[in-house]
């Protein structure tokens, strides 16, 4: 027996109010719900009718489906409050047979009530395996991280786990509270932690990831600790606790605005690249402190991993225009055997001082990346010119396996010279096929663009190219076309 509904909303007033069974999938025990308000300037009774009604098909709706194992509700900015929490519990709690619950309830002014009334009724759905609750923005206070550890707790057997909780005032308090229920899931495979915007200190985040580190059996994990208080201390004990996640495959983090300087967070990424399994790290460190390094002398450093296959750093806007002093340039080498796909993002970094530039962007050597396809690089605003040549490529020669270039210079100063030295570099990367040049608002003219053919001409193997040559001083703009015509490539994509 399938489930039946319609899929077209029932509409009262402002109140819109949809029902929709996925039919497409062979499971007909999945049942999605959404609501959406569309409330103006009505006098607050007829609302009150209205969300009366609503509640009133939703509970009608529970009933009908209580065998469903499968469950999504969505009542995004609905301002349900605590009682509309109490309501959607009583018909959450009626699904004994639960094996997945997606709900999102952001903007809904729950505070530590509906919290509460949630945890009352999700917890008796005692066969759930996978829960995903989006509880932004909902004012919580102290006793909601309680309710919400007691919750997740409760559910051993859980093996996905999506907790967001943004703008929820989230301290080092609550972080622990809520890492003691996060570690009694010890069946946990995949684990995403949103708490961006919050109060986490660096013992908050400590209390987090070993909480975390106890779930032995984790091989994804997605952690978001944007603009929280995390500093050199947490950056530092987060990548020497995560070491402890032997299974982890997966690690995408996010530390966005988190006053964390460069030295500490080459020995956050050090660590954590020790994990024995881990094959794909994205790490977000955009908008931290790299610009204290002044002054200071580094030796070479050294991440290595000989699991790892994806990696992706970002470092937007690190460093402001400011005197930068380094006594001896400092070069990191990456020691990633099997490593297929490198990306850096290095864009808005603005800076004159020639040392720093060649400390950030050139002092990468991933030559022993000897099985690294493709490679990544954005240099967007970063003001370089023929003081800051690209000494990038003197590795990139060195890569026999490398297939696919995308490098992005939008917005420096590379002009004519620039285009020489691509002309020089470009076909020393010997098996390169793809190649995504940008190269927009660099003040280059006819002649650059006579260095760039006859650079690409020389790219023997290349077969598809995209290349930005936008906001330039480039007269002879059909000259281009004619020669990518002769060229004979597969695919090009010339954007003028």
């Amino acid at each position: 027996m399938g489930c039946r509904a319609s899929n077209q909303p029932h509409v009262q007033n402002d109140i819109q109010y949809q029902l929709k069974i996925d039919e497409e999938s062979d499971c007909d025990t999945q049942l999605s719900i959404k609501y959406s308000s569309k409330l103006s300037n009505q006098e607050a009774s007829q609302q009150k009718k209205n969300q009366i009604s609503a509640w009133q098909d939703y509970e009608q709706c529970m009933q009908e489906f209580s065998s469903i194992s499968y469950l999504s509700l969505d009542l995004t900015k609905n301002n349900i409050g605590k009682n509309g929490a109490l309501i959607l519990a009583k018909g959450i709690s009626e699904c004994e047979q639960l094996v997945s619950l997606d709900l999102n309830l952001q903007y809904n002014n729950l505070g530590d009530q509906g919290i509460q009334n949630l945890r009352e009724g999700i917890q008796k759905c005692k066969n759930l395996r996978e829960l995903y609750l989006n509880l932004t923005y909902n004012n919580l206070k102290k006793d909601s991280p309680l309710h919400l550890g007691q919750l997740i707790s409760s559910f051993k057997q859980l093996i996905s786990l999506n907790l967001e909780l943004r703008y929820d005032s989230i301290n080092e308090n609550g972080a622990q509270i809520l890492g003691e229920g996060i570690s009694c899931c010890q069946n946990l495979s995949s684990l995403t932690i949103d708490f961006r915007y919050n109060e986490i200190t660096i013992f908050g985040t400590k209390n987090i990831i070993q909480s975390i580190s106890q779930c032995q059996n984790l091989t994804y994990l997605n952690l978001n600790l944007t603009s929280n208080q995390i500093e050199d201390e947490g950056s530092l004990n987060l990548g020497k606790d995560i070491q402890n996640c032997q299974r982890l495959q997966t690690f995408i983090l996010d530390l966005t605005y988190n006053k964390i300087c460069f030295n500490s967070a080459y020995l956050m990424l050090e660590r954590i690249m020790k994990c024995p399994k881990l094959v794909n790290l994205n790490i977000n460190l955009q908008q931290n402190n790299f610009g204290s390094i002044n002054g200071e002398t580094f030796q070479d450093k050294v991440l290595k991993s000989s699991s790892l296959q994806y990696l992706n750093i970002q470092l937007n806007k690190n460093i402001e225009k400011r005197e930068i002093i380094i006594k001896n340039q400092t070069k990191i080498v990456l020691e990633c055997e099997n490593l297929i796909s490198l990306t850096l993002d290095c864009k808005d970094n603005n800076t004159n001082n020639i040392e720093f530039m060649n400390f950030q962007f050139n002092g990468i050597d991933f030559t022993k990346c000897i099985n690294l396809n493709t490679f990544n690089i954005n240099l967007t605003n970063n003001e370089i010119n023929k003081d800051h040549p690209l000494l990038i490529f003197d590795y990139l020669s060195q890569l026999k396996n490398l297939r696919s270039l995308s490098l992005n210079l939008y917005g420096n100063h590379f002009k004519e010279i620039g285009c020489f030295y691509l002309r020089q570099d470009l076909p020393n990367i010997p098996n390169l096929s793809q190649l995504y040049l940008n190269l927009g608002l660099n003040y280059i003219n006819d002649i650059s663009l006579i260095y760039l053919q006859q650079g690409i001409f020389k790219c023997v193997n290349l077969k598809h190219l995209s290349m930005n040559i936008s906001i330039n001083r480039i007269n002879q703009k059909y000259m281009l076309p004619r020669f990518i015509k002769a060229k004979r490539l597969v695919t090009f994509q010339i954007i003028e």
